[in-house]
């Protein structure tokens, strides 16, 4: 769809419910009156995310129980979950290599303490 009309989507899928039930989520908030939202979903195109992370959009004004949730208090913001919990919300555009060097962090960490608590 032109990119400019009322009917906007990102190219990732519309969150559900049932989405949770992957380990690692990013969810990118959004709404069809904010035009940079469409920069950021370009963005999102361009990081070449692995399949071990799942990308989910959500309108916040179909769904605003979950901006709130997701702490989400402008847009564009990303949500990055692990096994349904919130990990962190990054709010604001920003380019590609530090939204990786974002999410690579807080694997990492993840990856440590789940590695850590295996060993106890």
């Amino acid at each position: 769809m032109d990119s400019h009309d009322g009917h906007w989507k990102p190219a990732s899928p519309e969150y559900s419910k049932s989405d949770f039930d992957v380990p690692w989520m990013l969810i990118h908030f959004w709404a069809t009156w904010n035009l940079i939202d469409r920069k950021m979903d370009e963005t999102l195109l361009q990081l070449g995310l692995p399949e071990s992370i799942v990308v989910r959009s959500c309108d916040i004004d179909s769904q605003p129980e979950l901006a709130i949730k997701s702490r989400v208090g402008n847009i564009p913001a990303l949500a990055l979950f692990y096994h349904g919990n919130r990990v962190e919300t990054l709010i604001g555009l920003h380019d590609p290599e530090y939204i990786l060097n974002w999410l690579d962090r807080h694997i990492q960490q993840n990856e440590a303490f789940e590695a850590k608590k295996g060993n106890e």
